[in-house]
């Protein structure tokens, strides 16, 4: 079994000569070839399947890709080091964008037709939502050219693929299944810092991402999947039991990312064509509605988040408020008990009529305040206090709405 890292890219947020990033991050004898740019930018330096972008609009700073091929490459020399050349990367005003792990296997430790048969019989616990199955067969003389399982969806933040590596490479060799996982963003960042805070190998790091994103069980009858046993050839496969988790941080730490990002890249230039503008501010209102194409997935999944914690938020405020309302009504609905058991003898009558008929009244609000506060997200509230009390708008009756003043 071989693990690795197959893909890296990274952003170095400085807009800089591209000899300048040579300098720091490849500080080798290599012949750069200067070529058309990428992803916004205008030029790029490519060597051995590593590619440096850059001349991109203001902010943009540098983008560095290097492919498998290329982090081969680099492994081969004699310098270089794996955990040094990301923490240089780390420690130098940069984020990683991707990062691809890949575990090669060559000795019949996982098997595409087992996985799939795990799949179809739902004998999996993991946290992607859907599987895709695909095998790809020649037309000429129907052999299986192709034979590949993904776990998720290829644009979220981690995605797995299992495939059989031998037939794409149409190689001799006897067995090869190769397994990738593909991190984007947030995740890949916090993989690479979680790697290196971990000092641990790379072989037992993959494994302990695969121990908390899915494991493959056997039925045992039971009613709920997580309390299958965790298949033997699965646990013959991991190098461990431990597991690690690549999400930190809350939707504020990621919100305060992107502001901190607006403030030190966009703000000047912002600033700038603003003055240019006198104050008007309509060709910013323009730029943000002809971009909205442009959200990502994560760009929209903040925007869901940020929504459904304000919406929480209110309604948790409502039901405090609801309950509050509730128990002061108790309260008062004590109060009576208490006047009840005072009353003098040759006024009973009269106060005992007027006492039921308060307490009823009482009760009819208080199973209303029980209706409202099992609902309470119907409801547009409104407080105001008064002596310590909550009271209700006389022309607001409960029976039509619950909105207090």
């Amino acid at each position: 079994m071989l693990c690795l890292f197959d893909w890296l890219s990274f952003s170095y947020h400085v807009d800089d000569v591209p000899d300048t990033v040579i300098n720091k991050f490849f500080n080798y004898s290599l012949d750069w070839q200067t070529l058309h740019g990428l992803y916004g930018y205008k030029l790029q330096k490519q060597c051995n399947n590593i590619r440096i972008m850059y001349d991109g609009s203001e902010g943009m700073g540098t983008h560095i890709q290097i492919a498998g091929e290329g982090l081969r490459f680099l492994e081969s020399l004699d310098e270089f080091d794996i955990k040094n050349f990301l923490l240089n990367i780390l420690t130098d005003n940069c984020s990683f964008t991707r990062v691809d792990l890949a575990v090669d296997c060559f000795n019949n430790e996982l098997d595409l037709n087992t996985i799939g048969q795990k799949i179809k019989s739902r004998e999996v616990v993991s946290r992607w939502r859907k599987s895709s199955i695909i095998e790809s067969i020649s037309l000429s003389d129907t052999e299986k050219v192709g034979h590949t399982i993904n776990f998720g969806n290829r644009e979220s933040a981690i995605y797995m693929r299992i495939y059989d590596k031998k037939l794409e490479q149409n190689s001799d060799v006897p067995y090869w299944i190769r397994l990738e996982l593909e991190l984007k963003e947030e995740r890949a960042d916090n993989c690479i810092n979680v790697f290196l805070s971990k000092d641990k190998e790379l072989s037992i790091f993959i494994h302990e991402i695969l121990n908390h994103y899915i494991r493959f069980v056997d039925n045992n009858g039971d009613t709920n999947r997580s309390r299958f046993p965790t298949s033997k050839w699965w646990l013959d496969f991991l190098l461990t039991v431990e597991s690690v988790k690549l999400t930190t941080g809350t939707l504020n730490d990621e919100l305060d990312k992107k502001y901190a990002w607006l403030e030190k890249s966009v703000a000047p230039t912002l600033c700038m064509l603003t003055k240019i503008a006198d104050g008007d501010l309509t060709y910013l209102y323009k730029l943000i509605d002809d971009n909205k194409h442009r959200l990502n997935s994560k760009h929209i999944a903040l925007i869901k988040t940020h929504k459904t914690e304000q919406a929480y938020d209110e309604s948790e405020k409502k039901r405090a408020l609801i309950y509050q309302f509730y128990t002061q009504m108790k309260k008062l609905d004590m109060i009576n008990s208490f006047n009840s058991s005072i009353i003098k003898p040759e006024k009973s009558e009269n106060k005992q009529f007027s006492y039921y008929k308060e307490r009823e009244e009482n009760k009819v609000i208080q199973q209303t305040f029980e209706e409202v506060f099992q609902s309470s997200d119907n409801f547009d509230l409104k407080s105001k206090k008064h002596n310590d009390l909550y009271y209700v708008n006389d022309d607001s009756p409960w029976q039509e709405k619950a909105t207090l003043v």
